[in-house]
């Protein structure tokens, strides 16, 4: 096994001199991750279209592809199928803890709690109870309707 020592190099996206692994290395480690998720939006949305058209295009041709396969491995489709219900089943309580207001929608604190805060605010920040993805930046928001700031 050989042994490279690449020359120092500075990161495409933020300047920064770091030593590659590689020869066609262009990011820092820090970079490395956001560049390639960007990449793979700027593809994703590139070719959504024409992926949309041909799945379409193949399922038509292929009709029965689906049913033949939930016959030859029905366990494996009953526990995907269980997923999906329970992951669309939330069974969340609605417990409002303000008014609802005109342009208002009901943002889940947690569970069972509901406030009823400005749409535009609810949709600004991408959030998910479940995983609790930004849910303490969005649950700060929320937490300024119950003053009556905007009720």
């Amino acid at each position: 096994m050989r042994i490279v020592n690449y020359k120092v190099k500075k990161c495409v996206r933020c300047g920064k001199e770091f030593k590659p692994t590689s020869g066609r290395q262009k990011y820092c480690l820090e970079c490395r991750f956001v560049a390639h998720r960007q990449y793979g939006k700027r593809c994703y949305i590139k070719h959504s279209e024409q992926k949309k058209q041909y799945e379409k295009q193949w399922r038509k041709a292929n009709p029965k592809y689906d049913k033949q396969r939930r016959k030859t491995n029905p366990e494996q489709f009953k526990i995907k199928d269980t997923k999906h219900r329970n992951k669309r089943e939330h069974n969340f309580g609605f417990i409002p803890l303000n008014q609802y207001f005109e342009g208002s929608i009901a943002h889940h604190e947690d569970k069972n709690y509901v406030i009823y805060m400005d749409k535009k605010d609810h949709e600004s920040i991408s959030h998910c109870l479940e995983t609790g993805k930004n849910m303490d930046i969005v649950n700060a928001l929320a937490m300024n309707y119950l003053g009556g700031k905007n009720d």
